[in-house]
């Protein structure tokens, strides 16, 4: 049986935190990957433009205030089967400051056409962009690192002077 050292608790941490991190990410790339699969319309965009909106509160010393992050806001407009429906996502990934830039504006101005990716069971669901998020990839390959550090961390031999009892045994039988 293993006994626990005093500072294992501290590898079970760097585990699970690898490990939660890197799930996250699968999860989302997933559902990038699912978007990519959804079959297409061609859609109008509606409204475009950047907004500030209110994305947390600030907690202080003496007091709280609101804070604010620049959003992308796109509205389009799109037809399957016959039915029209207006779409507000750009990517099935949450939203991010990193959208809201003027190159975003151009590229999705007001009235300019788009192809939009629809789900086919649920024609409300869509988004514009289903490109691969390389930055989550990256995240993902971080939090398998970090996972495997502290697998590493938790189960290496420790070397204090001497070697484990297992290793001392094995050489003096062989």
């Amino acid at each position: 049986m293993r006994i626990l050292t005093r500072g294992s608790w501290l590898t079970w941490l760097v585990i699970a935190f690898g490990a939660l991190w890197a799930l996250s990410n699968v999860q989302d790339i997933s559902s990038v990957n699912e978007t990519a699969r959804w079959p297409t319309t061609p859609g109008t965009i509606v409204d475009s433009h950047i907004a500030s909106e209110e994305v947390g509160t600030y907690v202080g010393k003496s007091s709280n205030r609101p804070m604010y992050a620049s959003r992308l806001h796109l509205t389009y407009v799109y037809d399957v089967d016959g039915r029209r429906y207006t779409g507000s996502r750009w990517s099935a990934l949450p939203p991010s400051a990193n959208q809201a830039t003027h190159a975003m504006l151009r590229k999705y101005p007001s009235g300019g056409a788009v192809v939009v990716h629809y789900d086919p069971g649920d024609p409300t669901s869509a988004v514009l962009d289903t490109s691969r998020p390389i930055g989550r990839y990256i995240q993902f390959a971080c939090g398998l690192v970090i996972a495997c550090w502290g697998v590493v961390l938790r189960y290496r031999p420790t070397f204090a002077g001497r070697a484990p009892r297992s290793w001392s045994a094995a050489s003096r039988g062989a």
